[in-house]
């Protein structure tokens, strides 16, 4: 071969490379998944939620289903949070936990919740979304 046909082999490798690692980091964006713990002291309610923070990795956009699911989790995990604190009075202690498995991301919630008429339960409840939600452990 002779060295101009060399190096334009060597720039076409290096732009495939640079090609094939923007696509790796366009499926796999930055995300991060934080569980708070509010803590209102004056009302006695603590109820765990979610938030959840999705950046792009190279000069590419992130793929989409990334903005669907994000969307699909934090809404579903608020709604059950505001339902668990419409439902329940003080004092009701729920904490939530997030685990992924078999393509899959499941949301347990556990704790105590006293009822509108005063009495204190167990309380357990899952969400299941049918998506394994991308985030860094």
């Amino acid at each position: 071969m002779k060295k101009p046909q060399i190096i334009m082999l060597a720039f076409f490798l290096l732009l495939a490379g640079l090609f094939g690692w923007q696509m790796y980091l366009r499926f796999h964006p930055d995300a991060e998944l934080r569980v708070l713990q509010p803590v209102d002291s004056e009302s006695d309610m603590y109820i765990t939620h979610f938030t959840y923070s999705l950046n792009k990795s190279g000069w590419l956009p992130y793929a989409s289903k990334f903005d669907t699911e994000s969307r699909i989790f934090i809404d579903q995990t608020g709604e059950k949070a505001l339902k668990i604190g419409q439902e329940y009075v003080a004092p009701t202690h729920v904490e939530a936990s997030v685990k992924k498995e078999d393509g899959k991301t499941v949301v347990t919630y556990t704790g105590n919740v006293t009822t509108q008429e005063g009495t204190n339960i167990d309380y357990r409840d899952e969400i299941i979304f049918d998506f394994e939600l991308y985030y860094k452990e």
